[in-house]
């Protein structure tokens, strides 16, 4: 919430790229360390090369690559001689748990998000009604159609700017009710800073600015 209200204030905006970097860290240490167990054969080299290239250049859905390299394994382990097949060591249950829990965590960070949602193969999920919370009130007819007319090409569920595929840091302003609870990052982007719309494309006026802060200074009493 702090994020999608406040994410294009330079200072928030600095802490929440620290952070990006930290979790980048602990995933690639995580995926380091998944490596040294996982990819012992060449085969697994090549499955996990395959894999990214079916990702990320052919858009194949997760689902499907795990599927394949399920079964890549199965018939793998049935047609290799029997004295191939090495004895297998217990994995403790901490161990697995955490694996899992590590799994659970992707799978619920890339399915609730647009672009997660897209690469696993997912349908996009349908946006609920939004809540307004207690002491929000919907803005009036003028600043709704100011908001939509000048932000919501791209802060929609389905932008309509060229090169914008997702509302950029998932604001949504498409509705009286988004432009109510995302009050004071408008507030803060097209009023006191300009910020927003970038570099003005929409062609958003002064006069419209004056109106949106007239509602905003009432709206925040």
């Amino acid at each position: 919430m702090i994020y999608a209200a406040f994410g294009q204030v330079p200072m928030v905006a600095a802490l929440f790229f620290g952070i990006k970097a930290a979790v980048l860290a602990i995933v690639i240490e995580a995926l380091l360390r998944v490596a040294k167990r996982a990819l012992q054969h060449v085969s697994g080299w090549w499955i996990a090369g395959l894999a990214f290239l079916a990702l990320y250049v052919f858009q194949i859905p997760f689902p499907l690559i795990i599927l394949a390299a399920a079964l890549f394994g199965f018939f793998r382990s049935n047609a290799a001689p029997a004295e191939e097949i090495r004895t297998i060591t217990p994995v403790p249950w901490r161990r697995t748990a955490s694996t899992l829990a590590l799994w659970l965590a992707f799978w619920v960070a890339m399915s609730s998000s647009p672009g997660g949602r897209e690469q696993l193969g997912l349908k996009p999920r349908e946006a609920g009604k939004p809540v307004l919370l207690a002491g929000m009130s919907l803005p009036p007819a003028e600043v709704a159609d100011i908001v939509t007319g000048r932000c919501a090409m791209c802060h929609a569920p389905e932008p309509s700017w060229p090169g914008i595929q997702i509302a950029p840091k998932g604001v949504l302003l498409h509705e009286p009710e988004q432009i109510a609870i995302h009050a004071r990052a408008i507030r803060s982007q097209a009023v006191m800073t300009h910020a927003m719309p970038p570099n003005n494309l929409s062609g958003m006026t002064p006069a419209e600015r004056r109106t949106l802060a007239g509602w905003l200074a009432a709206a925040m009493r």
